[in-house]
């Protein structure tokens, strides 16, 4: 789950392939978004509040345009389950992380992979934290 950078909204993923969108202070929900294949186990909002980024068990990142509810862009995620997810400060960058340790990063904007000055696509390996992950 996450808030929104304004406070007012709370996305949560679901086991029924949906995320909903509540409004914290009156506890309703807002609407509900579905497009994702599987139960959806991470997600994010960009700090520009215009966009959210979800990821889970159908090995698919999507980006969510907020004012029209559908799905931006979708990115298939070969590597394994995403459990992470994150936005970059400047709204232009995602990151997404899956349980065996892969990390990647994608141009919000374009859809397309996020490349560094040698051409790689993400960063290749990270440590996955157990713990967090539920597998002490």
């Amino acid at each position: 789950m996450a808030f929104s950078h304004d406070g007012k909204t709370l996305a949560t993923g679901s086991d029924e392939k949906t995320i909903k969108l509540w409004d914290v202070k009156t506890g309703q929900e807002r609407t509900t978004l579905k497009g994702q294949e599987g139960e959806v186990r991470a997600v994010v909002f960009a700090p520009d509040s215009k966009t959210l980024a979800s990821g889970g068990r159908d090995l698919a990142v999507k980006l969510w345009d907020l004012n029209t509810g559908k799905v931006r862009f979708s990115f298939e995620n070969f590597s394994g389950l995403t459990y992470g997810i994150d936005c970059s400060p400047d709204s232009k960058t995602l990151a997404y992380g899956t349980v065996y340790g892969d990390v990647r990063l994608c141009d919000v904007e374009t859809g397309k992979p996020a490349v560094d000055a040698e051409g790689e696509e993400g960063i290749s390996r990270v440590r996955p934290c157990r713990g967090i992950l539920g597998g002490w």
